[in-house]
């Protein structure tokens, strides 16, 4: 594990409060944005996907945060989510 990959999941695990989606499940960082505070995670006991925008304020209080999205695959989280943002952020205004 890199220093950054272990840095996102340390950071996960400090923002998440209990009855978040994630609290207590086993993830490990698959992919991140460089400029944006989101993750992709993969939930190791059963290899769903969660794409996480990180709050970077210490524990919530609020389960709802931060922002997680759980997908049923990679294969689900790249048609559901991946190729409909790159459409949007690449369309001609």
């Amino acid at each position: 594990m890199t220093r950054r990959a272990a840095k996102l999941e340390n950071q996960l695990a400090r923002e998440m409060c209990e009855g978040h989606v994630l609290f207590g499940k086993n993830v490990t960082l698959i992919a991140r944005a460089n400029r944006y505070d989101d993750a992709i995670f993969l939930l190791l006991d059963d290899s769903r996907v969660a794409q996480v925008h990180l709050a970077w304020q210490g524990r919530q209080r609020d389960p709802r945060w931060p922002a997680t999205v759980v997908f049923s695959s990679l294969a689900a989280w790249i048609t559901e989510s991946m190729i409909p943002w790159h459409q949007d952020w690449t369309a001609e205004d």
